[in-house]
């Protein structure tokens, strides 16, 4: 029966009962007959249930619950203790002779479900009512109770079941419904009884019904095909059979599911009575029995629907169980085996026994799947064989989990010990080494398949197989053959890719029975392999989890050991303290090393994940853990080998601590200032704390609230210390800008907040009961104890306090954050924050968790005080963020709203609430879409808070236009006239629209209204009793809304429609300029053009936001509003024809716009309507998206459809139908991808060729549609099984005649590669996370392995045997080898598939004359040839090598190197295979260097080869991705002796050939080929030491071709890069190098790339001194030149280079320069002073935000070069100007701060944590604040750092420009906008006004200040404001924003006096009220 109870609950379409005239009969009857008796309530209630006529299913429902109520209770019964409950005989007899027959034929009538189980408990009271109970009774005994005494209930009940069961009653009911009938009454004792006594009759009935169903769909199919061939219909039509008419096939299947089910159901659970008659039937001969030919059908229509595909899948499952429960009915369990086998799969039993079940049952089957050679004793074949050639998933599902119950059952038949040792030994024989490969292939293929499901199954597999084994190995008694396959196994699992799945999923399992030390003992670095893939976050889950369950296993290991070393005599065997300490100090140094490593690794997401995997579970295992590594982290040296990066090391340390405190290891209490407890190792510093909070790295930060928030116990104190760190948390973290970082920090504070209320709670509690115990006792002589508790309730209530101050500071903090202005991420925190305090301390003076706390009387305890959270001042404040620009803070700030009461505190008055409507109204109709999204979202607010809740009555625009009657209805309901007005509105936008698009575009845009209207749809509650009671408005306003969307959508689809609508002005506005411009420049005096922007652009946007709109509000309105097929007599808002109408809109607009934008706005929509219809219960709606399919996808091919651009919108009007299909029941995809895979793959026809200039080919539509499909992440699962077809599709689609189809197969195979191997996960599409190996790829589609041999062949033949001498590429060869490229080498490939005809295909490409052809051969040879091939294949290849086709050579060396790249460079081979490499290397490459270095004459061959021995032979960092540090130097010691006569003989031969030779003869490649030697001349001198070294160092460096000097460059540029500085400045050729590089600069490197190179790698060599003077002296061949020389040569190259790479050069090199002119002071003043001066300005212009990003790299770059100086305690200026210049430097860097890259953001943070040696470096806020607060100390005695910061007070923008933006701002749809929502004035200003205070408090009078600071400032700050002032009398709306920030700019706190008389009346409610500047950012 599970299969059954997974099944969902049944839908309703809620019928209502049909009323029999002879129930009211009866009751009309009785009353007659008894006139004047009193009627019992549960009558009266039958007779309401009659009267009404047009009662409604819900209150028919209602009815039957009434009179159960009415009715005494199975419970009451079991309670009462009498014979009868207290029912006076009349009600007895109304009961029996009344109710009950009514009530049955109520069950019986009515056809929905739930009305039937309305009925089973009235059932059950009038049962019990008509029968004698024992005096005694109880539940027990009712529970117990028979219910086959036939009483009335039960003698009617059977009666009326009787004629249920016939095929001439209840007519009008489907086969479903009365399975489903049948089915519940198994659910009740009554029900079950009855049919427990008419059991043989109702299979009966089920089975005559089930062959009815069969026969009804065999009819139906033989109707359509009769059809369909008199109709000559096309192939692809052809598959439209089973839905040609869709509605039958549905209730056909509907009712097969409900009869086999309720079969199922019957034959389950009457076992018992059933076995008896079903065995007899074998016995029996009489072909005439009743019985046999019942089961006789039976058997053959479960094998008839089993067996066609024509039923859906649920129904098949479905039969096959009921096949096998009747199969099981019918004898023993060997008897029931035979015939099973027998009739599907072998032919094990005698012919007579065939002949008597044949005969006997005349079962037609289809011939068996597996004769009898393929069967073979007990092994399970037959499940192989499914396993085998299972192609879908679901397929795939169920034979993997047969094969695991086969296993499972296999295990407890072994593990029993009564079975015979006949029957184990023939198990045994079972799992021979060819079985056991043949299993683990399941493993191996499928479990990292991306069906969950099909995992779990072969996980299962792979687990049973493990215990069978170890089983085995008990009865033979062989563990050290059995030890040996384990080890192998693991070995073999060890050495797989770390980067795949199975691997880890495998190990785990494998774990418990091999032990922890066979990992070790294999893989010494086991623990540190495992954790470096933590790095990756899909892999770091199921590594995580092996290495957990590897700690705590090996701690158990350690501790058995320990035991039993312990004496023999201690019987008890207690392990000591000590010892246990020792053991788990042994256990600790296991991991410590590594888990050390990673946690101070530079890789953030390492780090992350092993805080989030493996911290927790090793501190859960034992807490000592944590504190060894506490103190490993504090204390360790990085010499010693624990910490791996000294930078990272706070990052553990905050860490381990946060994980701990989760565990409760450690609390808030163990936090300690620096100079107290420093030698106690149980205690954290603060600072530490603090540090990180100011930290830069963002994980780190949200890591310490993490820290302060954690805590196991919900009642942990949040103390006073942890609440001063979250107010630093706070100050710099709400401007974050990582999502994660906020989102994480709103998870916290959940926890905090939480916390700090429980805390509050019981310290107001506590705090109560002290005081009360102060009372009570004042008057007795307990002085001592009321002294005491009057100390701890002061204690209290100062805690309480500090809470509450904290609580009152953060609220204000937050409301200064939502300051005019502010950044996105600065509000989104505050208003998320303020979100988590509403919900967590309520509104009113009792939190939301006050039922949490009660007292003894179980009284709530009240809140010690209320948080000022709704109030009017925030309230005004969120109000305005709902004009916020970005979408979430819009959301965020309505949530609030929507939470606060209703009206909104402040806004109580109808006069204040319609004001707000009209500020609204002009927002909403906006053309731009962020001011229209917030006008409709305060329309919804006012249509919730006001309209709904206090029926305020509201007009919505300042002229009032039409009445609402207008609309042709009159409307009384404030609801509906909101809505009526509204709709109003839009009509007469629309009605402009109609006559001029243009002017109703830039003036009376549409989106705005409807999007008020979706917003407002979205809130109504369709079962309130406001819309109940209104119906008929409410119908009629859906219905004129659906008449206004129609016509919106025809007045824009014109534009939307066009072949280019992104360019297009109707034609008809095109001829009517004049009048139109005429029209524009009368409604207003501006000009068109520049304030709305181009007429198309203006025209388009409005018509693709309007259409978007309008599907919006219609898919909101058909996927709420309830629906029936009419209106007439029930509560719904929408019928049949206005959905189909709706529908078809939607389908309109997708195939029709061209506008992307437009038509992907519509989908959605789309998307829910199908999703609605499809889940619908009726069946006419539900039947609704199925013919839209059908219709859509005929149109492909019946009608010329010319959409273009990848078919618009067509695919997307398919995929919202295939997507909406409940994913328990998908018939529509499977039947669309057929179809659509048929269409693509017809030929194109001579005639469509012509055409399809025109129109659009059906092949292109099905390609695009298909493309689409494959798409969708939410089908990943369901397309699988068709990728095979689409492959085929996309490849074959390679060589049409069609340009458009091989465009489209283009398109398609690059989304099947996606959908095959997944997305991307690192950058390297060939890393083998995102890649499959060819036994997993061709397991999943096996189709695609002959069909790609044959293409390849064909492919293969076409390119290497050319015709007419001329070679053509196969158009399918690339995509082949694309495709096989993508495959992944293993260790394990060897004999799953036959991969040979690949290899020999691929290989023989390497002659190909076509470059490309053969680069991609050796690229797809990589996977198909395993590791342990890899040296015969290269030796192979090696050997094959012949300079007489050059293209023969060229291609094998490509091979040989990708190859060597793709096993070697990944580590694929491993430890031996690379060995046995590096051994036979030598003599396979020596044998050849002589023909292909000396006697080749090609140049482009010789260069490939030189790569080749470049990267494999001179250089050895191939071999460093051996993990293993031992291992790896073991490999290069081999390496370098091997290697060295070979590195020899290449570097004489490179030498000779670079300068020995003569290169005047030209040959193509010859650079190529020098620039390889010129690497291996250079890594060879730079890894021995030679006389000439230098020489050629220089000779190469001054070579003629800039390709052999670049060359040569980079590669000193990688040498150096990989070096220490300490021994690149002690280096032999270091300054040989560096004088060189120095010469080439000055004299001009014309090449840029070398110039840039070479500035480069001098900055690299020695940044801090890049100009070494004593080098040059000593030079002979050049004139000596100065320091100041070389720098204005490079300043010369700035102003005279006009390449901006030059430039961004040379500034690096240019800053570090400027330092060595400063660092030396023997230098004049004044070349110092012009250094600095023009370097300064070269920063400040190259740092501004409108210079190109790679320019500000490179001046940040420079800066950091400097910048040892800028924080110089003592720097000697050469005069004043050099401070200023100075100061400018830091100002560069606030801005750099504050920059929108995030890397330059990060680099100047890190300038100023590096120049000021802080201990760790910080944030961009805090480096701000540092800047500020250096140069404000330094010098604060110089003028110009008031002239900077007052700069930044005024700021660049003059005032006037402010006002006049302000007053009329930009109205251009698409103007370009500051992007940078890093930098925030505002915060600037306060610093600077912080400091420039600071500053002058500082110096005092010691400053004479000229005028300008003394009077012109505050004088002209009181002038701009007076212009304000004056401004905001004549438009105070539109300029009062700008007062505030005014104020803000020009005055700060001290000027607020001034501010707040001048302040508009009645524009509260519009923005901020309140500016406390000190608590912005808390920085006074």
């Amino acid at each position: 029966m599970g299969f059954l109870e997974k099944n969902k609950p049944l839908k309703s379409s809620k019928t209502p009962i049909s009323i029999n005239p002879l129930w009211c009969d009866i009751l009309e009857t009785y009353i007659a007959t008894y006139p004047l008796q009193e009627l019992h309530e549960s009558i009266q209630k039958l007779s309401s249930f009659f009267k009404s006529a047009d009662t409604t299913w819900e209150q028919q429902c209602q009815y039957l619950r009434a009179i159960e109520k009415s009715l005494p209770s199975k419970k009451s019964i079991c309670n009462s203790t009498l014979n009868k409950i207290n029912l006076s005989s009349n009600f007895t007899i109304q009961i029996e002779s009344v109710l009950e027959p009514i009530i049955v034929g109520i069950y019986f009538t009515s056809i929905e479900p739930l009305a039937k189980q309305r009925c089973i408990p009235i059932f059950d009271s009038c049962y019990f009512l008509s029968t004698k109970l024992p005096s005694n009774h109880n539940i027990e005994s009712i529970k117990s109770f028979n219910f086959d005494s036939d009483n009335n209930m039960a003698l009617e009940f059977s009666k009326e079941y009787s004629k249920y069961i016939t095929h001439d009653n209840y007519t009008t009911q489907t086969l479903c419904q009365k399975g489903i009938a049948i089915y519940l009454m198994l659910d009740f004792p009554l029900g079950l009884s009855i049919v427990k006594k008419n059991l043989f009759e109702t299979i009966y009935f089920l089975i005559d019904c089930l062959m009815i169903i069969i026969k009804r769909v065999k009819n139906e199919l033989e109707e359509n095909n009769v059809l369909e061939m008199s109709q000559n219909e096309s192939k692809s039509i052809n598959d439209i059979t089973v839905f040609s008419n869709s509605l039958i096939f549905s209730q056909h299947m509907n009712d097969a599911q409900h009869v086999i089910k309720t079969l199922l159901a019957l034959l389950s659970r009457f076992e018992n009575i059933l076995r008896p008659k079903f065995e007899l039937i074998k016995e029996s001969y009489n072909d005439n029995s009743i019985e046999l030919s019942k089961i006789k059908d039976l058997l053959n229509g479960c094998i008839t629907i089993c067996s066609d595909e024509i039923y859906i899948k649920d129904v098949r499952q479905l039969t096959g169980m009921t096949l096998a429960a009747i199969l099981n009915l019918l004898g023993p369990l060997q008897y029931v085996n035979d015939l099973v086998l027998s009739l599907f799969f072998v032919w094990p039993i005698t012919r007579e026994q065939e002949s008597l079940i044949m005969s006997l049952l005349r079962i037609q089957t289809s011939t068996a799947p597996i004769m009898e050679h393929g069967w073979q004793g007990e092994y399970p074949t037959i499940i192989t064989y499914f396993c085998d050639n299972a192609i879908t998933s679901q397929m795939k599902i169920t034979a993997f989990e047969t094969m695991g119950m086969w296993l499972q059952e296999t295990e407890i038949i072994l593990r029993d010990s009564n079975v015979e040792n006949k029957k184990v030994l023939e198990i045994q024989a079972i799992f021979d080494s060819q079985s056991l490969d043949k299993l683990m292939s399941y493993v191996w293929n499928n479990c990292d398949d991306p069906v969950d499901a099909i995992q779990y199954k072969v996980k299962t597999i792979f687990e049973k197989l493990l215990d069978i084994l170890s089983i085995k190995r008990k009865y033979e008694n062989t563990d050290d053959f059995y030890n040996q396959s384990f080890n192998n196994l693991l070995k073999q699992l060890l050495l797989m890719d770390p980067y795949r799945k199975v691997k880890y999923v495998l190990l785990l399992l494998l774990l418990p029975r091999v032990g922890t030390n066979a990992f070790l003992k294999l893989q010494a670095d086991f623990v540190w392999r495992t954790l470096e893939v933590l790095h990756n976050t899909t892999i770091a889950p199921r590594s995580s989890q092996l290495l957990a369950t590897f700690f705590e296993q090996s701690l158990k290991e350690l501790l058995e050991v320990s035991i039993k070393q312990i004496d023999f005599n201690n019987e008890k065997k207690i392990i000591s303290d000590t010892q246990k300490e020792a053991v788990t100090n042994d256990w600790i140094n296991i991991w410590l090393a590594p888990v050390c490593h990673c946690l101070t690794s530079s890789n953030d997401t390492l780090r992350k994940n092993i805080g989030n995997f493996i911290l927790k579970p090793l501190f859960k295992i034992d807490p000592l853990s944590f504190w060894r590594l506490l103190n490993v982290i504090k204390y360790d040296n990085i010499s010693n080998g624990f910490v791996k990066d000294d930078h990272f090391r706070l990052n553990a340390l905050i860490t381990i601590t946060k994980v701990a405190r989760s565990l409760d290891l450690v609390d808030g209490k163990m936090l300690i200032e620096d100079g107290s407890n420093l030698h106690d190792d149980k205690k954290i510093k603060l600072q530490s704390l603090r540090n990180a909070i100011y930290h830069i790295d963002p994980n780190l930060r949200i890591d310490v609230l993490g820290l302060i928030s954690e805590s196991q116990k919900s009642i942990t104190e949040v103390t006073s210390t942890e609440l001063s760190l979250l107010k630093s948390f706070f100050e710099l973290n709400l401007n974050s800008t990582s999502p994660e970082f906020r989102q994480k920090m709103c998870g916290h504070l959940n926890k905090l907040f939480s916390r700090l209320q429980g805390n509050l709670y019981a310290q107001w509690r506590d705090y109560k009961s002290l005081l009360k115990y102060v009372e009570n006792n004042s008057s007795t002589n307990k002085n001592t104890k009321i002294s005491q508790a009057l100390l701890e309730a002061e204690e209290l209530k100062r805690k309480i306090d500090i809470s509450q101050n904290f609580l009152n500071w953060l609220i204000e903090l937050l409301v200064a954050s939502l300051y005019p202005g502010a950044s996105f991420q600065r509000v989104s925190s505050a208003l998320k924050i303020f979100i988590i305090l509403i919900k967590t301390f309520g509104l009113g003076n009792e939190s939301s968790l006050t039922k949490d706390f009660v007292n003894k009387k179980n009284e709530p305890s009240t809140f010690p005080f209320q948080l000022p959270l709704a109030v009017t001042r925030n309230v005004k404040l969120i109000l305005n963020c709902l004009m916020n620009p970005f979408d979430e803070n819009r959301m965020l700030s309505y949530e609030i709203l929507e939470i606060f009461p209703s009206p909104l505190p402040g806004i109580e008055s109808i006069d204040d609430v319609q004001e707000i409507l009209f500020w609204a109204f002009q927002s909403m109709t906006s053309t731009r879409a962020g001011e229209s999204d917030s006008g409709a979202t305060i329309f919804s607010l006012i249509f919730s808070k006001y309209v709904l809740k206090l029926g305020y009555d509201l007009d919505v625009e300042l002229d009032k236009g039409p009445p609402v009657s207008s609309l042709g209805m009159e409307i009384n309901d404030k609801s509906t006239t909101f809505i009526g007005k509204l709709m109003v509105l839009l009509e007469k936008q629309i009605n402009i629209a109609s006559q001029n698009l243009l002017l109703a575009s830039q003036k009376y845009p549409m989106h705005g209204t409807l999007l008020a209207l979706q917003y407002i749809f979205k809130k109504l509650d369709y079962n309130s009793t406001t819309i109940k009671s209104n119906l008929t408005e409410w119908q009629f306003v859906h219905d004129k809304i659906i008449s206004l969307i129609n016509q919106v959508c025809q007045i824009v689809l014109e534009v939307l429609s066009n072949p280019s609508p992104e360019g297009n002005v109707p034609a008809s506005f095109q001829e009517m300029e004049e009048t139109i411009e005429e029209l524009v420049f009368s409604s207003d005096d501006g000009d068109v053009e520049s304030e709305e922007g181009p007429k198309h652009q203006v025209i388009l946007s409005c018509c693709w936001r309007t259409v978007k709109e309008a599907s919006a509000l219609l898919a909101v309105i058909l996927s709420r509003a309830p629906m029936a097929t009419t209106l007439i007599n029930n509560e719904a808002m929408l019928n049949y024809e206005q959905v189909r109408n709706g529908g078809a809109l939607f389908r309109t607009l997708l195939t029709s716009i061209r506008h992307r934008g437009a038509f992907s706005a519509v989908y959605p929509g789309y998307v829910s309507v199908c999703s609605r219809l499809l889940d619908s219960s009726q069946i006419e709606f539900a039947e609704l998206p199925k013919t839209w399919l059908k219709e859509d996808i005929c149109a492909i091919t019946t009608s010329s459809i010319s959409i273009t651009r990848r078919s618009a919108g067509l695919p997307l009007c398919i995929l919202a139908i295939v997507n909406s299909e409940p994913s328990t029941q998908k018939t529509l995809l499977p039947w669309a991808m057929k179809i659509l895979l048929n269409i693509g793959s017809q030929k194109v026809s001579t005639d469509d060729e012509i055409d399809q200039q025109t129109v659009d080919l059906p092949q292109v539509h099905a390609f695009n549609i298909l493309r689409t499909i494959f798409m969708d992440a939410k089908l990943g699962a369901d397309v699988l099984p068709h990728v095979s077809d689409g492959f085929m599709l996309a490849i074959n689609g390679f060589c049409s005649s069609s340009w458009a189809i091989r465009n489209c197969s283009v398109m398609l195979f690059s989304t099947l590669l996606q959908r095959t191997f997944g997305t991307k996960k690192t950058k390297d599409e060939h890393h083998s996370i995102n890649q499959l190996t060819s036994r997993e790829f061709f397991s999943r589609f096996p189709k695609l392995h002959p069909f790609l041999v044959d293409e390849l062949t064909i492919a293969v033949n076409q390119l290497i045997k050319p015709t007419q001498n001329k070679t053509e590429v196969h158009p399918g060869l690339y995509p082949i080898l694309t495709l096989l490229s993508r495959l992944h080498p293993s260790l394990m490939e060897s004999s799953v598939l036959n991969m040979d005809p690949f290899v020999t295909l691929v290989k023989s490409c390497c002659s190909s004359p076509i470059y490309k052809a053969r680069e991609m051969s050796a690229r797809s040879l990589v996977p198909l040839i395993a590791s342990q091939d890899l040296i015969i294949t290269c030796t192979e290849l090696f050997n094959a090598c012949e300079i007489s086709n050059q293209n023969e050579l060229h291609g094998r060396l490509v091979q040989i190197q990708y190859l060597m790249r793709g096993h070697l460079s990944r580590n694929l081979t491993g430890f031996d295979l690379t060995k046995e490499f590096i051994n036979k290397m030598e003599l396979m490459i020596m044998s050849k260097i002589p023909v292909i270095c000396y006697q080749n004459p090609c140049d482009i061959t010789k260069f490939l080869f030189l790569e080749i021995m470049n990267e494999f032979v001179f250089d050895s960092k191939w071999i460093l991705n051996e993990q293993d540090k031992r291992k790896q130097s073991e490999l290069i010691t081999l390496m370098e002796g091997k290697f060295a006569k070979m590195r020899q003989t290449i570097f004489d031969l490179s030498l000779f050939n670079l300068f020995g030779k003569s290169n005047a003869t030209l040959k193509i490649g010859n650079f190529l080929a020098r620039q390889q030697m010129a690497k291996v001349v250079i890594k060879s001198l730079l890894s021995q030491d030679i006389s000439e070294k230098n020489e050629i160092i220089v000779k190469i460096l001054s070579d003629e071709e800039y390709e052999v000097r670049l060359i040569a460059l980079e590669t000193f540029f990688e040498y150096f890069l990989e070096m220490d500085i300490v021994h690149i400045r002690t280096g032999s050729i270091t300054p040989i190098i560096q004088s060189k590089l120095i010469k080439m600069i000055f004299h001009g490197e014309q090449y840029p790339k070398c110039f840039q190179l070479i500035v480069e790698l001098l900055v690299l060599i020695n940044s801090n001194y890049p100009f070494p003077k004593s080098n040059l002296t000593s030079s002979k061949q050049s004139s000596k030149f100065e320091l100041e020389e070389f720098w204005k040569k490079l300043v010369w190259y700035m102003e005279k280079s006009k390449s901006s790479s030059i430039i961004e050069a040379t500034l690096p090199l240019l800053g570090a320069l400027t330092a060595e002119i400063w660092d030396e002071t023997s230098l004049p003043h004044e070349i110092r002073s012009l250094g600095l001066k023009k370097w300064a300005e070269y920063i400040n212009r190259n740092t501004k935000p409108e210079i190109t990003l790679t320019l500000r790299e490179a001046a940040t770059k420079s800066l950091q070069l400097f910048s040892r100086l800028l924080f110089k305690k003592e720097i000697g200026f050469a005069s004043n100007d050099d401070i200023q210049y100075f100061i400018s430097l830091y100002i560069v860097l606030i801005r750099l701060t504050q920059d929108d890259d995030i890397d330059l953001r990060r680099t100047a943070a890190l300038i100023v944590s590096e120049a000021m040696s802080l201990e760790d470096p910080v944030g961009c806020d805090r480096a701000r604040e540092l800047c500020y607060e250096y140069m404000t100390n330094q010098y604060s005695g110089s003028l110009h750092l008031y002239v900077a910061l007052l700069q930044i007070l005024t700021g660049d923008v003059k005032p006037d420009e402010i006002i006049k933006s302000e007053v009329a701002p930009s109205r251009v749809l698409f103007a370009i906008e500051n992007p940078n929502i890093y930098k925030e004035d505002l915060v600037d200003i306060q610093l600077a006004y912080k400091y420039l205070r600071t500053a002058i408090k500082k110096e005092r009078n010691g400053l004479e200040f000229p005028d300008v600071f003394r009077k012109d400032i505050p004088r002209f700050c009181v002038q701009q404001l007076g212009i304000v002032c004056e401004s905001a009398s004549t438009r105070e709306v539109q300029v009062f924003r700008l007062l505030c920030l005014f104020v803000f700019k020009y005055f700060g706190n001290n000027f607020l006096h001034i501010y707040c008389p001048l302040r508009p009346r009645r524009m509260d409610h519009l923005v901020l009220l309140h500016f406390p500047m000190c608590l912005l950012l808390s920085i006074e």
